[in-house]
């Protein structure tokens, strides 16, 4: 049996599909500003911004997986569908959108496939919060239902 690192909606990332050696959060709130007359300019919280996972890795095809799961993912983002992030640790990160797929491939067979592949992949958070997706509901919310 193989543990997953992380699955993406139906994909799984593991050893034998998208094995990767980094995976970079970026989450931002918003907080714009207003100029004062003589004095600092006053700053309003007005909620959470972006959140962005970027996921980058190294793939040898004959040991790895290769072009087949990174086609797989780039045919996942032509749905246009939020996807569940989840850690391979259980923990739900969230539905996220797939923004952006690279990959890079080199030392290169005769016939051109590429024995190395260097991969990114950019997931857009598209969800408002975690209790939405989880399914948690907290008293204020069941007392408007």
């Amino acid at each position: 049996m193989t543990s997953a690192m992380a699955v993406l909606g139906l994909f799984v990332f593991g050893i034998q599909t998208l094995p990767y050696q980094s995976l970079d959060r970026t989450t931002n709130w918003r907080y714009p500003t207003n100029s004062r007359i003589g004095r600092r300019p006053s700053v309003q919280f007005l909620g959470a911004g972006e959140d962005i996972l970027n996921i980058a890795g190294s793939l040898r095809p004959e040991i790895t997986g290769g072009q087949l799961s990174l086609a797989m993912i780039r045919y996942m983002a032509e749905g246009g569908k939020a996807w569940p992030f989840i850690q391979g640790n259980g923990i739900s990160l969230g539905m996220y959108v797939i923004e952006e797929v690279t990959e890079r491939g080199t030392e290169f067979y005769p016939n051109g496939k590429p024995r190395a592949i260097d991969f990114s992949i950019k997931l857009k958070r598209a969800d408002d919060s975690l209790p939405e997706v989880l399914g948690v509901y907290t008293p204020e919310l069941l007392a408007m239902l």
